[in-house]
């Protein structure tokens, strides 16, 4: 019975890293994203800046 829940708890903590680790990448992935996203919108404002003033 004891290696029973010796395998669950293994199991389990693999799922816990992989839930960690798929997390992780969702965030990481996120904040990529804003990054080029915001610098995106800053080259678009000096863009729109630049011909504004006739650059």
């Amino acid at each position: 019975m004891n290696a029973y829940f010796f395998q669950k708890a293994l199991e389990d903590e693999q799922f816990i890293k992989e839930s960690k680790d798929k997390l992780k990448d969702i965030i990481v992935g996120g904040v990529k994203t804003t990054v080029i996203t915001t610098a995106g919108l800053y080259n678009a404002a000096v863009g729109v800046y630049a011909t504004a003033i006739g650059f």
